[in-house]
C-alpha cells in the first residue's frame, strides 16, 4: 500500500477509518482507534457485563478485522478481572451466563440462533455485543448491543478537513450502543 500511496500527492489524499497508525500521520486522517475504542466501550458497559461469568471474543482469523480489537478486549478483561477467551469461530455450544463479542455478522447469527434454540434470553442468560452498528441490529432479537464508530461523524469530519483545507489527524468517536442483548 505504501508504494501506491506514494504515487498520490499528499494534498490529494485523506485516510479514513483504518490505517491511522501506519499512514494517518503522513496524510490528513479521520480514523478509528480500535484498541482504545474497544477498551472504552467495554469499560462503559462493565456494569452490565459484570453479570456474566466469562467474556468471549469471536474474532475470525480469515477476516480483515484489525488485531487492535483483540488487544483492547484483552486489556479490558485483564484490568477488570474478567475470565476471557478469544476464538476464531463461534463455539459449538454457547454457555449460559457468558457474553460474546462478535466481529462478523455470520458469527452473530450463529450465537443468536444457538441462544434461541437453547431458550436463553439475550441480555439475561447470554450477552451479545456486535461490532459495527447497522439498522438491522437495532431490531433483531429485541436489539443487539453494538460497539460502533460514528460513521456520520466520520463523514462530517472529513468534509470539514476537505472544505477548510485542514491537515488534521483525528480519531473518530466510538460508542457502546446498549440494547436488549446485554
Amino acid at each position: 500500500i505504501a508504494d501506491t500511496l506514494a504515487l498520490i500527492p499528499k494534498d490529494k489524499l485523506y485516510i479514513l477509518d483504518r490505517g491511522r497508525r501506519i499512514y494517518g500521520q503522513d496524510f490528513p486522517s479521520v480514523c478509528q482507534a480500535f484498541k482504545k475504542d474497544v477498551f472504552n466501550a467495554l469499560t462503559s458497559g462493565a456494569g452490565l457485563l459484570a453479570k456474566y461469568k466469562k467474556l468471549t471474543l469471536i474474532f475470525p482469523s480469515e477476516g480483515h478485522a484489525p488485531p487492535e480489537i483483540q488487544r483492547g478486549f484483552t486489556v479490558f478483561c485483564d484490568k477488570n478481572g474478567f475470565t476471557s477467551e478469544i476464538l476464531d469461530h463461534p463455539p459449538l455450544k454457547i454457555q449460559k451466563h457468558e457474553a460474546y463479542l462478535v466481529i462478523d455478522d455470520n458469527s452473530l447469527v450463529t450465537i443468536v440462533k444457538q441462544a434461541q434454540q437453547k431458550g436463553y434470553e439475550l441480555g439475561k442468560q447470554v450477552g451479545v455485543i456486535s461490532y459495527n452498528d447497522t439498522p438491522l441490529k437495532s431490531v433483531v432479537a429485541n436489539g443487539i448491543t453494538t460497539i460502533s464508530t460514528d460513521f456520520n461523524a466520520m463523514g462530517r469530519s472529513v468534509a470539514d478537513l476537505i472544505l477548510n483545507n485542514k491537515k488534521d489527524h483525528m480519531e473518530n468517536p466510538c460508542n457502546l450502543i446498549i440494547r436488549g442483548s446485554l
